[in-house]
């Protein structure tokens, strides 16, 4: 008989400051030091560092709208949009894109004079943050990551990955059919999608406290075991140390390496994530609160895995012990890049729980009164590779 242990209760660690930043980052207010509503006035408001463009410029969009947030990742790189003929460059201290000047003053100065080429393309760099600005002379290549554990292709503008682990063989060349890009683009579910950055779960149900949806991790440490998840590039960001927003913006998802060490523990070692319905039951009172997500009609989720992934439907700490800690559950099989639908109806109790409980619940019961969805992964000692990459109310992933 398969047993699982009885998790420690989980609340909502991220903090989360309303009204700060710029929202997604993008749009008109998101350029300084020029007035961009037309390209003449921009043209005479040069700043100091138009040397910059004696080099390439990183990317085109049509319209200032189009944008992606500037954030560190993105401090020194140079946009072209289209619509203003209007280069900026991102400054990640003021979180905004500074406006320079048109391409064709830029021209006047050498501009777009390619610095990299694939042949000074490192084929192997320690993190993420080390990559050279994806350009279109770097279109097409792979660079070895060391912190990922695998291959980033140059795709479109930007560096992803859709596999994690494993050596130079185990990754497939790069192309547009199979890169995260194109996957999140595709593929997501209306709830959460790694490819926007954001790594809130927009589950519809949260109250006052805003803390509704944010990723936590867990282990079986608490009860002897020594298991751990390996992420790719270290948590935290300006407003929580244990912020997913790195770990996002680099894969298109969570992504990380699966630690299995049971040592001192009678079943299989486990590690999972997750994330709460409704959030924090008040300001003062930290315990997750109830929801009632049946209106959902269950879940999708695209992801990829090399060890099979349970999802689990937590009905709060003293509900599933009741449960013999096996709340309705899914699970998903090994492979890359694949989408699941489930309704509550698929969410089932292991048969273990079932004969060892008093009582049973269904998965549609069971989202009347959800705490939190926890994705865990369980099995033999060893290290397994995994990306969740969308989560969706039932029906909304599609290819």
């Amino acid at each position: 008989m398969k047993k699982y242990p009885l998790l420690p209760a989980i609340t909502t660690w991220a903090l989360i400051i309303a009204g700060c930043g710029n929202g997604d980052g993008m749009g008109a207010n998101n350029i300084i030091g020029a007035d961009i509503t037309s390209s003449s006035s921009v043209s005479a408001k040069t700043t100091q560092w138009n040397s910059d463009y004696d080099s390439d410029y990183d990317n085109d969009v049509e319209t200032i709208e189009d944008l992606p947030k500037c954030t560190a990742k993105k401090d020194g790189m140079i946009y072209y949009v289209e619509e203003d003929d209007l280069l900026v460059k991102c400054d990640s201290e003021k979180g905004k894109w500074v406006a320079a000047k048109t391409r064709n003053d830029a021209k006047s100065s050498s501009a777009r004079k390619p610095s990299s080429s694939a042949a000074s393309t490192p084929s192997r760099v320690s993190s993420p943050y080390d990559l050279p600005n994806c350009n279109s002379m770097l279109e097409g290549i792979s660079v070895y990551v060391e912190a990922a554990g695998g291959y980033y292709y140059c795709t479109m503008g930007s560096w992803s990955s859709s596999y994690y682990g494993g050596t130079q063989s185990d990754y497939p060349k790069s192309s547009s059919s199979n890169s995260s890009s194109y996957l999140w683009n595709t593929s997501c579910g209306d709830m959460w999608c790694g490819g926007t950055g954001s790594e809130q779960v927009n589950t519809g149900l949260g109250n006052d406290t805003r803390t509704n949806g944010y990723w936590f991790e867990y282990n079986d440490n608490y009860a002897g075991g020594q298991s751990t998840i390996i992420w790719p590039v270290e948590k935290g960001n300006e407003y929580n140390s244990g912020s997913f927003e790195p770990i996002i913006n680099a894969c298109y998802g969570i992504c990380g390496k699966a630690s299995l060490a049971h040592r001192a523990l009678t079943y299989d070692a486990f590690v999972g994530i997750g994330f709460n319905i409704v959030g924090e039951t008040s300001a003062s009172n930290h315990n997750a609160a109830v929801g009632d997500a049946s209106a959902w009609g269950g879940i999708c989720i695209v992801y990829s895995a090399d060890i099979e992934l349970r999802v689990e439907m937590s009905l709060g700490e003293t509900i599933d012990h009741e449960l013999s800690d096996g709340p309705p559950a899914v699970y998903l099989p090994t492979g890359d890049n694949i989408m699941k639908n489930f309704s509550w109806n698929d969410f089932k109790m292991p048969n273990w729980a079932v004969s060892s409980s008093d009582y049973s619940v269904s998965g549609l019961e069971a989202s009347h009164m959800l705490v939190a969805l926890k994705i865990i992964a369980q099995g033999a000692d060893g290290e397994y590779n995994f990306n969740i990459m969308s989560i969706g109310k039932s029906g909304t992933c599609t290819y």
